[in-house]
């Protein structure tokens, strides 16, 4: 990559926590969007990468930006279920799916939060090894 393309790439982003791959790691999601009229619909989302204020994952449909997720994360290095609200940011095209930035919007167990804290924690030393 050259130098002027990573200084744009720093540039555009809008994050404030950093990113950091999964492998492996699914998310079960109840939808809620303005054209489901009121229904959730369940869906099943790998996760790409995650962070302590959202996440990136595939999906087989296009998502509208600010539609609702109710999100339960199967993560098997934290050892239970992670529950979040969250709230789609942006949708990409990608391949034959869709990527999909969502934003944790309320966590209903503030200890859900701190476990992605320090499992992203985990993640990023072992990086660094």
């Amino acid at each position: 990559m050259k130098e002027q393309e990573i200084v744009r790439d720093l540039k555009d982003e809008r994050r404030v926590f950093t990113r950091v791959a999964v492998r492996q790691a699914v998310v079960n999601s109840r939808v809620l969007s303005p054209q489901s009229a009121g229904m959730c619909r369940f869906t099943v989302w790998p996760i790409v990468d995650i962070g302590q204020g959202g996440m990136c994952v595939l999906s087989e449909e296009k998502l509208l930006k600010h539609t609702l997720a109710f999100l339960n994360m199967d993560i098997d290095a934290v050892h239970r279920t992670i529950s979040v609200i969250s709230k789609v940011a942006w949708c990409r095209k990608h391949n034959s799916q869709f990527q999909v930035g969502v934003t944790f919007a309320y966590w209903p167990d503030e200890s859900d939060k701190t476990q992605v804290g320090e499992y992203i924690y985990n993640l990023l030393a072992e990086l660094e090894k």
